[in-house]
C-alpha cells in the first residue's frame, strides 16, 4: 500500500518519473493495474505513453 501511496502523491506533484518507479513497484507487490486507471489522482498521466508503459510492464 506504501508503494502506491507515494505514486499517488508523486503524480499529484508532477514528478512522473518516480510515480512510475513507485507504480512498477505497487503492481509488483499486488495492486491491481486497474487501479491506477481509475484512480483520479493519475488522471493527467492516463493518455501518457510512458505512464501506461510503466502499468504494462509489471
Amino acid at each position: 500500500m506504501l508503494a502506491y501511496n507515494l505514486a499517488c502523491e508523486l503524480a499529484y506533484f508532477g514528478r512522473k518519473e518516480e510515480m512510475q518507479a513507485y507504480i512498477k513497484e505497487a503492481i509488483r507487490l499486488g495492486k491491481m493495474k486497474q487501479q491506477f486507471l481509475d484512480d483520479t489522482d493519475f488522471e493527467k498521466y492516463w493518455k501518457d505513453a510512458d505512464s501506461l508503459k510503466a502499468i504494462d510492464e509489471e
